[in-house]
């Protein structure tokens, strides 16, 4: 028989939202607003000015328990799995 200790799942945070993919409970799910604007790129000793429009990002590092739900709907396979073993509340460090 092994003697080896289980390893438990911890329960995620209450701030987030196990029914929303483990998305932080909050109205925008933790996503915030970038407005539009343009920016200096310097693409291999190419410099030239960038134009983007609005768009959302996420205020927070994407969580084990987020990338274990998006596995888990998607089917994407990510290749080496070890990083899962990780604590549900860490960063996916892939």
């Amino acid at each position: 028989m092994d003697d080896a200790p289980v390893k438990r799942r911890r329960q995620p945070p209450a701030r987030f939202d196990v029914a929303h993919w483990y998305l932080p409970d909050e109205p925008l799910l933790g996503l915030v607003k970038v407005p539009s604007g343009s920016f200096n790129m310097d693409g291999g000793g190419n410099p030239h000015q960038v134009e983007l429009p609005d768009f959302w990002i996420a205020r927070l590092p994407t969580t084990v328990a987020q990338f274990r739900a998006f596995l888990s709907a998607t089917g994407f396979p990510p290749g080496n799995l070890e990083f899962l073993n990780s604590g549900d509340d860490h960063p996916v460090n892939w």
